[in-house]
């Protein structure tokens, strides 16, 4: 049996259980690349990411902004990293508060910082506002 074969099975018995059904990825960092020349840079984010116990989805599909912000708020993230040419060239990073839609560009040295600051702020109780 193929695992979407097992997925549809358990899917229409009802045998997911809720805590598996109901993905949070509000701890997740969502980087958008604008274009396919940002990738290298959009993983370099990535790992110091991940280097600080943060799980985060590199978009590399490269559509609009637009969409990838859809897809970031669809999955329930509260941080949006945007890389862009400029972002690339400055070594700086536009980072998006999903909750309060504020963003701000930030040096790379100062990323860290400013995910944590969201997180404290918005982290626990970001569906409550």
């Amino acid at each position: 049996m193929g695992v979407y074969t097992l997925s549809l099975f358990l899917e229409t018995y009802n045998l997911i259980p809720d805590d598996i059904r109901e993905k949070d990825s509000s701890d997740t960092i969502y980087i958008a690349s604008i274009s396919e020349d940002m990738s290298a840079y959009a993983f370099e984010l990535a790992r110091i990411i991940r280097d600080e116990d943060f799980p985060c989805i590199i978009d590399y599909r490269f559509k609009s902004l637009k969409n990838q912000l859809k897809k970031a708020n669809e999955l329930g993230v509260l941080i949006v990293l945007i890389v862009g040419p400029e972002e690339l060239t400055g070594r700086t990073v536009t980072i998006r508060n999903m909750v309060s839609e504020e963003q701000k560009t930030v040096e790379l040295d100062d990323l860290m910082e400013e995910i944590y600051e969201i997180i404290d702020q918005f982290g626990d109780n970001k569906f409550d506002q």
